[in-house]
């Protein structure tokens, strides 16, 4: 495969860190997004999720300040908090508050719009990379032979033309239209795993209060017999952004008095309290989640060269869990390094490898997000041994956390996707899953 010109479909930040990821391989890089692309930082139309609470786990800062040196320095020169992981969000899970001792994982709160604004302006910057905003692909482009992507047809102001490419990726979210481009083209489909959740968001926007608080971020998490929670955090020095969301069912409707009515029947008065003395200053927006999907690629056994899929177009995990950023910037960072990998091998090596790779990426997160779903009473799917034993091991860990920094440290790597599930089984935390079988926890 010649490394000439890549497509990137869509500037989410998925699209923005896989054209950074790309630049190291390729002369030019072009970026392709239906939406405008000004500096404004409200939500575009395309991510109808940016209205809701953002958190960028460890895993995916880390991927950031990779590609972006100054990341880290930027942020605290635009005055945006540094936050202790443990020290400053006051979680309540699995029926317990967790322990508020420091640990190493820190985040940077801020609006998703603002974030994925930073991710931009720091992409524009790149000579080899270049933005074609308000312009929609209609279609990939083969050749004769229907085995190899050559590019993409566009349309901007109503005017078709067509972008050669060495390689396509598309990043287009779960609106992706791979599936029906495959098909058009004598491909097979992949196969879905799917994993019906019936989830509903509703955000709002409020003014902080005055009242000292010890804590900068609270949280709320769904129980097995409360399928609803919420979270407050920080947006800027003035503002919080607070997201409720429920499952099967148990939704909150986006009204005023609706908002306060759902935080009210919490399984702990915190979030109630905190927001009867705030005012809020924007409407409440909802967002529906019906399912989490997996789309199978690595098992293709067909694939035409010169195109990937990144990011929630390949995988959408639920969105309680605040994993989908990270998983997208470490799938991006998984293309560079098969990139390098390949070099000089034949172009069909690198769809094999890379979905692969990212199969090892996404295969945890999908896995604890299907075995946290089905603790909820009524929740469709099976609950396989592998699947009841997950439940029942990290039950334990849950309650550890609320005891022990260190157990709760580990948790939090495998939360942050800096650790695979081994981190569970260090000796600290199996001594306390042990203890506690037992009775001496």
């Amino acid at each position: 495969m010649q490394r000439q010109q890549a497509v990137v479909i869509g500037a989410s930040i998925a699209g923005l860190v896989a054209a950074r990821a790309l630049a190291n391989h390729f002369q030019n890089v072009i970026i392709v997004e239906r939406d405008g692309l000004d500096t404004a930082t409200q939500p575009r139309k395309g991510v109808p999720q940016a209205n809701h609470v953002h958190i960028l786990l460890t895993g995916g800062f880390n991927v950031l300040q990779h590609y972006f040196p100054s990341f880290t320095s930027d942020l605290h020169a635009a005055g945006v908090p540094e936050l202790n992981w443990s020290r400053d969000v006051q979680w309540f899970q699995a029926g317990s508050w967790k322990t508020r001792q420091p640990c190493s994982i820190s985040f940077y709160p801020q609006a998703r719009a603002t974030l994925e604004s930073r991710i931009r302006e720091y992409v524009r910057q790149h000579p080899k990379i270049e933005f074609r905003g308000q312009t929609k692909v209609e279609q990939l482009l083969f050749d004769a032979s229907k085995t190899t992507v050559t590019g993409v047809l566009v349309n901007q102001a109503d005017q078709s033309s067509e972008i050669a490419a060495d390689l396509v990726v598309d990043t287009t979210g779960r609106g992706s239209r791979t599936g029906q481009w495959l098909e058009a083209a004598g491909y097979q489909t992949p196969v879905k795993e799917v994993m019906p959740i019936d989830l509903v968001y509703v955000s709002q926007v409020f003014k902080k209060t005055a009242t000292p608080r010890n804590w900068q971020c609270l949280a709320c998490h769904p129980s097995k017999n409360s399928p609803r929670g919420a979270i407050i955090a920080p947006i800027d020095d003035e503002h919080w952004i607070v997201t409720l969301f429920g499952y099967l069912g148990q939704h909150p409707t986006p009204t005023n008095a609706d908002v306060l009515e759902f935080v009210r029947n919490l399984p702990v008065p915190d979030i109630y309290t905190t927001l009867a003395e705030a005012t809020a200053v924007s409407e409440p927006v909802r967002f529906g989640y019906p399912q989490q999907v997996f789309q199978r690629y690595d098992k293709l056994k067909r694939f035409p060269q010169g195109f990937l899929v990144l990011g929630d177009a390949l995988c959408s995990v639920d969105p309680v869990f605040g994993q989908g950023m990270t998983l997208a910037c470490k799938e991006a960072n998984a293309l560079d390094q098969v990139l390098a990998s390949t070099q000089g091998q034949h172009a069909a090596t690198l769809a094999q490898a890379f979905f692969k790779q990212a199969q090892k990426i996404i295969e945890v997160p999908w896995l604890i997000t299907q075995a946290e779903a089905l603790r909820f009473k009524g929740m469709p799917g099976s609950r396989s041994p592998k699947i009841r034993f997950l439940q029942w091991y990290t039950e334990h860990v849950f309650w550890l956390s609320a005891q022990s920094t260190e157990i709760y440290q580990a948790f939090l790597d495998v939360m942050h996707l800096l650790a695979g599930p081994e981190a569970l089984l260090r000796p600290k935390v199996v001594r306390g899953v042990l203890g506690r079988m037992f009775g001496r926890a």
